[in-house]
């Protein structure tokens, strides 16, 4: 009997581990298009990213150009992009048009910075920001590159590291 329950059991915490590995794949395409935009503009294809851009934002720009000089100020400030952490999704209506915002939290070499990523009902880009990340203190265990503090004989270490880029915008 209890091999026949162990037997019965297999399929089901096969089945509950796959589709947990399912949902973790799934991504949010515009989380998706976001994240290509950014990859492009971290490995300097900025004439690839700026044809991304919808014909608004790209007649603002003129070229690849400013989004070089955009992108280019944020890594002096930040460092060298390190990774994708988390992300969050705003559906903005106005003047008749659906716009998913997409704000990307990264990891740079320096700290993290937000980047938003507007984009349009077609998926291009419609606008895009950098910031300072304004969130809670990330945890020191999440951290893993940062050396510990040092001992000043204080009970607790709350103090966050400054932020390290401003708000740069290049439209």
């Amino acid at each position: 009997m209890k091999r026949r329950r162990t037997l019965l059991l297999l399929p089901l915490i096969a089945a509950v581990a796959f589709s947990g590995s399912l949902a973790v794949l799934a991504q949010d395409p515009n989380v998706e298009k976001a994240q290509e935009f950014i990859k492009l503009l971290e490995n300097k294809q900025f004439h690839k990213a700026y044809l991304r851009l919808d014909s608004n934002l790209g007649f603002k720009l003129k070229s690849g150009e400013k989004l070089a000089g955009a992108w280019n100020n944020l890594v002096r400030k930040a460092g060298a992009f390190e990774e994708f952490r988390s992300q969050d999704v705003e559906v903005l209506n106005g003047n008749g048009m659906t716009y998913h915002l997409v704000k990307q939290l990264c990891k740079f070499e320096n700290g993290l910075v937000n980047i938003m990523v507007a984009l349009d009902g077609r998926g291009t880009v419609a606008d895009f920001k950098f910031s300072n990340y304004d969130g809670p203190p990330v945890p020191v265990e999440e951290e893993t590159d940062k050396k510990p503090a040092p001992d000043n004989g204080t009970a607790s270490n709350s103090e966050a590291p400054p932020p390290p880029a401003g708000g740069d915008n290049p439209a």
